[in-house]
């Protein structure tokens, strides 16, 4: 899921309208969570194999990542 918080948005406008001091800015905010990536090919399946596991990687699931930008007007 991809959220974007920008001074537009009523419930964001506390913490991204009226940044800093001389001048001050509205920033943007971008937040990812659940991002899932699925290998085409399972690259460790050697390791396992000869360290005798059997369990196979499917997917990995990242944690949240977000990020604070100055917003543009143009």
């Amino acid at each position: 899921m991809v959220a974007i918080c920008d001074a537009s948005v009523n419930s964001c406008k506390a913490s991204n309208k009226n940044q800093g001091s001389n001048p001050l800015i509205n920033t943007v905010t971008v937040t990812v969570s659940g991002y899932g990536f699925t290998p085409v090919l399972d690259l460790l399946a050697f390791t396992r194999f000869y360290a005798g596991g059997t369990s196979t990687l499917t997917s990995i699931t990242f944690g949240k990542i977000s990020t604070t930008m100055r917003q543009s007007y143009e």
